[in-house]
């Protein structure tokens, strides 16, 4: 086999190794690799482990509260079900676990569970703002300076830590009651509070939410398109009559 194949049938073999999410081999592999002292399984579970092990903790660390609410050995399985689908693309492991909501949503395990998609992107959104680029906020001062027209073609640029959230669940309820050290003695939950509508982002050091109404909401994702502000009065939806914009 050339050094390439080999490459490519060990990255291919750590997903289907006894130890990974799914069992198999391929013996052409097997018999390229050097045994020497120790046999090849025992030497090759040490990558495996290593990897499924690994991704499922990072997956673990970004996700607690889905980790809290379905359980650990079920985050487990449900995290190894991920993985084999889903290696890193980049080397930056704060970068791993994007699509994990998405996965959830289509999960049959946990297809009971219609509130646990959100709740995994309310997680992955506070993950992002942590780790979004520093960046200084705008100076309010500077526009006082500007004519009514120059106001009216402003386009903002929101900070790099933004992220909104429209959910049916209430999300930050649910998330207050998994992090109360006594929420497991407590009686069954209500999820029947409504929805949120979030602004999740980052100040200064600590992630911070901003609950919106859903004008405000409607607002800011018409600023997410970037818009100018005689743009969106112009075509801010009716129905919030008591919007001042």
């Amino acid at each position: 086999m050339r050094l390439s194949e080999i490459q490519a049938e060990f990255k291919a073999r750590l997903l289907t190794h006894p130890q990974a999410p799914d069992g198999g081999q391929s013996q052409r592999f097997v018999s390229e690799i050097d045994e020497g002292d120790i046999g090849f399984e025992a030497r090759f579970s040490v990558y495996a482990d290593n990897l499924v092990n690994g991704l499922t903790n990072i997956l673990k660390d970004v996700y607690p509260l889905v980790t809290k609410l379905v359980g650990d050995e079920f985050m487990t399985h449900m995290a190894r079900s991920y993985i084999k689908g889903h290696l890193p693309q980049s080397g930056n492991v704060n970068d791993y676990g994007a699509e994990f909501p998405d996965f959830i949503a289509g999960f049959e395990g946990a297809s009971s569970l219609a509130y646990l998609p959100d709740m995994a992107r309310f997680e992955w959104f506070k993950n992002e703002a942590y780790h979004a680029p520093d960046d200084v906020p705008l100076d309010v001062a500077l526009l006082m300076d500007l004519s009514e027209e120059e106001q009216e073609r402003i386009v903002f640029t929101l900070r790099s830590s933004c992220r909104f959230l429209k959910t049916d669940w209430p999300v930050t309820a649910i998330a207050e009651f998994c992090e109360r050290a006594d929420a497991e003695s407590e009686p069954d939950f209500n999820l029947d509070q409504g929805g949120v509508y979030l602004m999740i982002y980052r100040p200064v050091h600590e992630v911070e939410l901003l609950v919106l109404n859903e004008a405000s909401f409607v607002f800011m994702q018409h600023i997410v398109l970037g818009k100018s502000l005689a743009e969106i009065f112009e075509t801010f939806p009716e129905g919030f009559p008591h919007f001042d914009l």
